[in-house]
């Protein structure tokens, strides 16, 4: 059983500080360039508080985030945060454009009750790294903080959670602002009505949770939740580290976006790619394409959009004078091509087919080179990819299409992982929003 409730939320006072300039994104989304963007646009920017003063300096595990939670206090006591009075629910509302597209997202904001894995409740997708884990909980060891959101999608094909929110959403509103870097809108209130928030609580019950981002900070949390229990002891949910704050979205949701992760490939050799062909020969039907001059990104992703026959298509460039058009003819890559036991969901990704029969098979890079990262890289955007090909940063592309939300589903339902890199949810949720406080 799932165990949903509202908290007294803490997020940013409107009257002292524009949101737009101190929301930031995932930790993990934060590079160099982007992490000084951040702390040139305000000196209260939520980046200060979610990673070290010198991002050079984040994998040192001896450099603590003691002056992250010092500063924390400081910016409460200045009330550039400030606190709910009452539990409330938050609903959250991102409008975006994707591929010319007008799209909606709805989360419910809330506290979701931390279970382990295998409990059939909490169902994770992809598989994490002990490096990140260890640095969340050094961070919220220090701070006794969640400023990140754990987004859970849930099944309701009735939309009973996303009406209810609606009927209260026309007046309460905390937030509302387009982010400066992607042209995201972003929409918050607050939900207080108890016979509103208690028929949330009731209606989430019987729904089985799955991550869809946010697996380091998920376990961490529960990391953080067992070393409190063994300290203090306490019965399930009774205290404040047996929740994390998480944004619940409907997976039926026609706003639930996966864009795709594309994967480059360096330094190949010439044996190598002799067998890679032989493999692709072997297994998929062959199509090429002269690529066009102009609007490349346009005709690759035209060429990649489903709509033909074939229910497997993955894309592969050597050069920016051709497209490949790779052709799975199966519907599941079958067990014998792969050592390991898996069921038939895990089978029927796209990603499976080309890590396991292309990459592994073709080019010899195994999981735990993949892992590495020496010969594969990844990028989101069809143009990054065609440009690091200009540039010789890498020597071959291969495109994926977007793995459906009901894949993702069906393979975590089932008890599986997918590779790493194998979902990209969009847009992504945005640090300092809300933040929950675990005073105990």
């Amino acid at each position: 059983m799932a165990t949903i409730k509202p908290f007294k939320g803490i997020y940013y006072n409107p009257k002292k500080i524009k949101i737009e300039n101190v929301i930031a994104q995932p930790y993990d989304k934060i590079d160099s360039k982007l992490f000084k963007a951040y702390k040139e646009r305000d000196p209260h920017n939520a980046v200060r508080l979610i990673l070290k003063s010198d991002l050079s300096k984040m994998s040192n595990s001896k450099i603590g985030y003691e002056p992250q939670a010092q500063l924390l206090q400081q910016w409460l006591k200045e009330e550039i945060f400030i606190q709910e009075p009452e539990e409330a629910f938050y609903a959250y509302d991102q409008e975006f454009r994707v591929f010319g597209e007008i799209k909606h997202r709805q989360a419910l904001i809330g506290l979701g009750g931390l279970e382990e894995y295998g409990k059939g409740i909490v169902f994770p997708h992809e598989e994490t790294l002990s490096k990140p884990k260890a640095d969340r909980l050094n961070h919220l060891t220090a701070t006794q903080t969640q400023f990140g959101l754990i987004f859970m999608l849930y099944e309701d094909k009735n939309y009973l959670i996303s009406k209810e929110l609606h009927i209260d959403t026309s007046t309460k509103m905390l937030f509302d602002f387009v982010d400066k870097d992607d042209g995201v809108r972003h929409q918050l209130w607050s939900v207080k009505d108890q016979v509103l928030t208690q028929k949330i609580t009731e209606q989430m019950k019987d729904k089985k949770l799955l991550i869809a981002d946010g697996h380091h900070r998920y376990e961490t949390a529960l990391t953080y939740r067992n070393q409190m229990r063994e300290r203090f002891g306490s019965l399930p949910f009774s205290k404040p580290y047996d929740y994390a704050m998480m944004a619940f979205v409907n997976l039926y949701d026609e706003g639930l976006v996966i864009l795709p992760t594309h994967r480059l490939i360096r330094k190949v050799s010439e044996e190598a790619k002799t067998q890679l062909w032989s493999v692709l020969k072997a297994h998929f039907k062959i199509d090429r394409f002269k690529l066009p001059k102009t609007s490349q990104s346009k005709f690759i992703h035209e060429k990649m959009t489903p709509g033909h026959s074939f229910k497997h298509v993955i894309g592969l460039c050597e050069n920016l004078d051709e497209l490949v058009l790779l052709h799975y003819e199966a519907t599941v890559l079958p067990q014998n091509e792969i050592n390991e036991k898996h069921t038939e969901a895990w089978r029927r990704l796209d990603v499976v087919l080309l890590h396991y029969l292309i990459l592994e098979k073709g080019l010899g890079i195994e999981e735990e080179m993949v892992k590495q990262e020496e010969n594969l890289f990844y990028c989101r955007g069809i143009d990054e990819a065609l440009e690091s090909l200009k540039l010789s940063k890498a020597e071959m592309v291969f495109f994926l299409n977007p793995t459906q939300s009901e894949s993702v589903r069906d393979v975590a339902f089932g008890g599986e992982r997918m590779p790493q890199k194998s979902t990209d949810f969009y847009p992504k949720l945005m640090t300092g929003l809300t933040l929950n406080r675990m005073e105990f």
